[in-house]
């Protein structure tokens, strides 16, 4: 479910940093001199207020994400109180170590840290994170279902405007089908590790 920052925000996020499998999160620790500009200028980021929701489960952890207007994401970093939360951008690759951008949560109010994002907006990202929060409840919920099924109707409800084009890191239907098996062996009972175990017999 999205929550929108008009509600109540105040959620417990400890233990929810992430580096979304976008890189190591020791990177983070490293310097940035050999980072490119910020994107985009920030003059151009100043021209429009920028507005902020949240998705439940929308991390790849199952914890809640921070999507803003200009199309960047934000996990969970610092807890400071119960209303007040810093949270980061988790791009890590080979071509961005870390990025830098912040966002502190104050209540409802949100303020952009004096650090902005050194890489583009990822198209489609808010998309896929609905596409890989689904399909892992789906692979739950639906266990007998076929998982192809499965995942093209996630798909469907999912992609931006049925335009793989406005969302080109989705994963393909193979490679969604195979996350679905692997929460399905995940959500299986553990098999007996030995015969010292009781049988329950239905009469």
């Amino acid at each position: 479910m999205d929550v929108e920052v008009a509600g109540d925000v105040r959620a417990t996020h400890e233990g929810d940093e992430e580096a979304d499998g976008e890189g190591d999160e020791s990177a983070e620790h490293l310097n940035v001199e050999d980072q490119p500009e910020a994107y985009p200028p920030q003059e151009i980021q100043d021209e429009e207020p920028i507005t902020y929701h949240f998705m439940e489960e929308g991390s790849k952890r199952g914890k809640t994400k921070l999507f803003d207007s200009l199309g960047f994401s934000y996990v969970f970093k610092t807890k400071y109180s119960d209303e007040s939360v810093l949270w980061r951008c988790p791009m890590r690759n080979k071509d961005v170590c870390y990025c830098p951008a912040t966002v502190k949560q104050d209540g409802n109010n949100f303020q952009r840290g004096p650090k902005r994002h050194v890489h583009d907006a990822p198209r489609g990202a808010e998309s896929l994170a609905r596409i890989f929060r689904d399909v892992k409840e789906a692979a739950v919920q639906r266990p007998k279902d076929k998982t192809s099924v499965v995942v093209r109707e996630v798909l469907r409800r999912n992609m931006p405007e049925g335009d793989p084009r406005n969302c080109p890191d989705v994963p393909n239907v193979e490679q969604l089908c195979g996350l679905v098996r692997k929460y399905r062996r995940k959500a299986r009972p553990e098999e007996p590790k030995d015969v010292d175990f009781e049988l329950l017999v239905r009469i």
